[in-house]
């Protein structure tokens, strides 16, 4: 189980930044890209941020959290294992939107 909250931890970031992205063009599609980029900016506490190394942080953080969740010692409990397989299909997912965010 502690590998599972260190994982949770791990995975703030990727899945701050990925579900403010869906917010942020869904709530102002008609918005130009320089803008949407000033919002997501919003979301960061003003601070201007390089999106590449952004992403590529979000992609070892997700990475990581997928290492450490792969590690976890199975329990026989088919709950714990369905939420630690779909967790990390999510980490994978995350990971994956960052890596093409980066191309």
């Amino acid at each position: 189980m502690k590998k599972f909250i260190v994982a949770l931890l791990l995975s703030i970031l990727p899945l701050y930044s990925a579900i403010s992205w869906v917010y942020i063009f869904f709530t102002y599609s008609n918005a130009e890209q320089s803008n949407r980029i000033r919002l997501f900016n919003e979301f960061f506490f003003n601070i201007d941020l390089n999106h590449s190394i952004l992403a590529f942080v979000n992609i070892v953080l997700s990475s990581v959290a997928l290492f450490v969740l792969t590690q976890m010692q199975s329990t026989k409990s088919i709950f714990t294992k369905l939420i630690q397989y779909s967790f990390m299909v999510i980490l994978a997912l995350l990971a994956f939107y960052h890596i093409v965010t980066l191309m």
